[in-house]
């Protein structure tokens, strides 16, 4: 069997590869070990109930914005609904209460409001912000010429460096004093499981920028429908998805990638190959040759594991604005310091800060009973879960739900009363060689 390009993984970096270059001619194998492609940008089913796993909340979604750009050179753009939020996040610091419009400049003139006395410093960082977000996107992105980047982007390669290896904590200290203030800031860092301390400032204000610049989509019907997309386009233009495989070894001859091995005895020859997989497993499982450097298998041996999650979701008897959710996204932290919180949980096998999706507040007639359901997803430490046997592993989940469900008491005090169902999806769930494993009802 041969292909021109393999590509290991059909998530939805290995499916948006395998669309783009099969409508160029080149014909792409993809290679899944799940049942499914989409990797978390997929749905499923519990009882009456349809749930989205990821993509609830996406940047850059408008007419001529970078994400609506890919989809159109993708051809799927028209396949794909995108619905824009009324409010970015609702954020919970402890008691206090902020609801953080999905705009860039209503963003900070309500800041100004709530905080007069850093007036001056937000002024400064919105400017700032504003301008060098969107130079450092565009020049990273390719958005702009290269002539255009190279006018823009050389004078400021000091401030980039200098950026690249400041964290997140001392670029927004420049600009504000209160904790709570930076905080606000910083909310997002839900998403980014790294303390605001280790965070670079490079990676913060591109991301501040994507995120209130160009304002906060969802999918009608979730990850499911991009993920669908996909998978049409690649088998419309004569590309293979083989699932339920796993590549076992990839042979290479002078550097070169040559063939893989599949976990069936099968050899497939390629010219190139995609990897979507994390690349210490890359390097030290999968690749033969010996030529890696020692220099980069030091570097690949330093990495640490990313944060993992718990994802817990709800099928209620009501609609949710019967236990008093507004908002689409909610997000909750115990206090002002959310460093120490995101410290906790990359510590831990329980969630301490955490979202709330209410899909039904911004797309009430979209799948089924998406009026009644709730996803909550909390960081955690994947090494907690991973490695526990089958009897600890299934106390740990029933602990972990109920913990779930105290902390989203204190929020919502009558959600217990209201549950018909629920399902954990634990680091272990998405452990590529076991099969995932719900909780079914509770």
């Amino acid at each position: 069997m041969h292909s021109d390009v393999l590509i290991i993984g059909a998530g939805l970096g290995g499916l948006s590869a395998g669309a783009y270059l099969s409508q160029k001619g080149v014909h792409v194998t993809l290679i899944e070990e799940q049942s499914q492609v989409g990797g978390y940008a997929i749905a499923f089913q519990r009882d009456e109930f349809v749930f989205d796993v990821a993509l609830h909340a996406i940047p850059a979604c408008g007419p001529e914005q970078p994400f609506h750009n890919l989809l159109t050179q993708l051809n799927i753009v028209d396949e794909i609904t995108f619905i824009k939020l009324k409010d970015a996040f609702n954020v919970n610091l402890g008691n206090y209460n902020f609801l953080i419009p999905n705009s860039f400049s209503e963003f900070f003139k309500i800041l100004i409001t709530e905080f007069p006395d850093e007036k001056e410093g937000l002024v400064k960082l919105q400017s700032y912000l504003y301008k060098i977000g969107n130079l450092y996107y565009n020049t990273v992105e390719g958005e702009s010429g290269i002539i255009n980047i190279i006018s823009r982007f050389l004078p400021k390669i000091p401030d980039f460096l200098t950026n690249s290896y400041s964290s997140t904590d001392t670029f927004l200290s420049k600009y504000a004093k209160n904790e709570r203030l930076k905080s606000l800031l910083y909310q997002a860092a839900v998403f980014f499981g790294e303390p605001m301390s280790q965070f670079p400032a490079i990676n913060f204000i591109v991301m501040f920028y994507l995120l209130f610049d160009t304002g906060m989509y969802t999918i009608k019907n979730g990850g499911q429908a991009l993920t669908n997309a996909l998978e049409r386009k690649i088998i419309e233009h004569n590309g293979t998805i083989i699932k339920n495989m796993r590549v076992e070894s990839i042979q290479t001859k002078k550097n070169r990638a040559t063939s893989v091995i599949l976990n069936d005895g099968r050899k497939i020859h390629c010219h190139s190959i995609i990897s979507g997989m994390n690349t210490p497993d890359l390097v030290n499982h999968l690749i033969s040759d010996q030529s890696i450097s020692d220099t980069y298998m030091e570097m690949v041996d330093s990495f640490k594991s990313s944060l993992s999650i718990l994802q817990l979701h709800l099928g209620l008897d009501c609609p949710v604005e019967e236990l008093g959710i507004k908002y689409y996204l909610n997000i909750f932290f115990p206090d002002d310091d959310i460093d120490a919180s995101i410290y906790k949980q990359n510590n831990s096998s329980m969630i301490d800060g955490y979202s709330v999706i209410a899909p039904g507040i911004n797309y009430p007639n979209g799948y089924s009973g998406n009026c009644r359901i709730l996803s909550v997803v909390g960081g955690v430490s994947g090494e907690k879960w991973i490695n526990l046997d089958p009897v600890t592993y299934k106390n740990h989940k029933t602990e972990a739900i109920n913990d779930i469900l105290n902390k989203l008491e204190i929020q919502y005090p009558t959600i217990r009363k209201h549950l018909k169902t629920i399902d954990l999806a634990t680091p272990h769930t998405f452990k590529p060689e076991q099969k995932p494993v719900h909780t079914g009802h509770y």
